[in-house]
């Protein structure tokens, strides 16, 4: 019986700060996550018992005015802490140190004057910062050197005199430089992905018009060659049968020719021999009554003039 008093005294002493919560919190868990919600509860300070492994620590709305060393070093799994619209003045430094694994940080909305800027050289983790509507005037050049996952800082309606600007430009530069390399290195890609087939069609379209213009240059060529050559052949067969064709029309000029020639020496022949076998006639008939006189129109004598044809019984001696 003692040993099992013993037992569940140790086992109550061992998890009781692990299930523990504030009297005015609630604390739960969901989604794997540790959460402490203790906002709207009127607190004026940090609240003991908090429970060890707590993720998500929320204090806000509520009139917590300053925060000392030591309020967190039970709670440093803390990812993300929620402090706005509270009353805050200063907080101790070293009070953050502890906070290693926080992400998200709101101090926002309170009267800050005193905030320990060398806690911030350990929190490398942060990703959001929120201290605007603050009372702050001093703000050292290497408060957030650290911070290289800082993605959103807020420091507006402070009252930063001389310093705020050159942080503001300082931070957006930072990390505004790779987003811009980021959104030049996609226009290019989607520049290169929406060029590249118009390049690539514009390439087929003048090699298809190109080559189809060669083939008709090709084609009229051939036909061209062919035009000549059938042209040359048919000049070839016809050029022996123009030949021949001119020498038989020469043939036939010389043949008429000749034949006029000869129709000409007849015709002459005959003339010569009628003149020559009237005036024989004439010569040869001594006597009237051996000859018949007749008297007729002659076509080779002159209008109006007889002819006279001349017969005669000679006999023309045997030679």
């Amino acid at each position: 019986m003692d040993y099992f008093f013993f037992f569940t005294l140790w086992i109550a002493t061992v998890l009781t700060p692990g299930l523990s919560c504030p009297e005015l919190c609630k604390c739960s868990d969901k989604y794997g996550r540790h959460f402490a919600e203790c906002s709207y509860k009127d607190l004026v300070e940090v609240p003991d018992g908090l429970p060890p492994n707590v993720t998500t620590l929320s204090l806000s709305a509520n009139k917590i005015s300053f925060i000392p060393l030591g309020s967190f070093d039970n709670v440093t799994r803390v990812t993300s802490l929620w402090m706005a619209h509270n009353e805050i003045v200063s907080i101790e430094h070293g009070t953050l140190s502890p906070l290693v694994h926080l992400r998200n940080f709101d101090i926002s909305h309170n009267k800050i004057v005193d905030f320990p800027w060398e806690d911030l050289q350990n929190l490398t983790a942060l990703n959001m910062l929120k201290m605007n509507h603050n009372e702050m005037v001093h703000l050292p050049r290497d408060a957030f050197v650290n911070l290289s996952d800082l993605r959103s800082l807020r420091l507006n309606n402070n009252r930063f005199v001389t310093i705020d600007c050159e942080v503001q430009v300082l931070f957006t530069t930072r990390r505004k430089v790779p987003n811009l390399l980021i959104i030049i290195s996609v226009s290019i890609c989607l520049l290169t992905v929406s060029t590249v087939p118009l390049l690539g069609a514009t390439c087929f379209h003048l090699v298809y018009k190109y080559r189809s213009k060669t083939y008709k240059l090709i084609l009229k060529a051939k036909d061209q060659y062919h035009m000549e050559r059938n042209l040359a052949a048919n000049f070839n067969l016809h050029a022996p049968h123009t030949e021949s064709q001119r020498k038989i029309n020469g043939s036939q000029l010389d043949e008429e020719e000749g034949e006029t020639e000869s129709a000409d020496e007849e015709k002459e022949a005959d003339t010569e021999e009628s003149v020559v076998t009237e005036s024989f006639s004439l010569s040869q008939c001594r006597n009237l009554d051996d000859c018949e006189m007749g008297s007729e129109y002659s076509d080779r004598l002159p209008l109006g003039a007889e002819a006279v044809n001349i017969t005669s019984n000679y006999k023309y001696p045997n030679q």
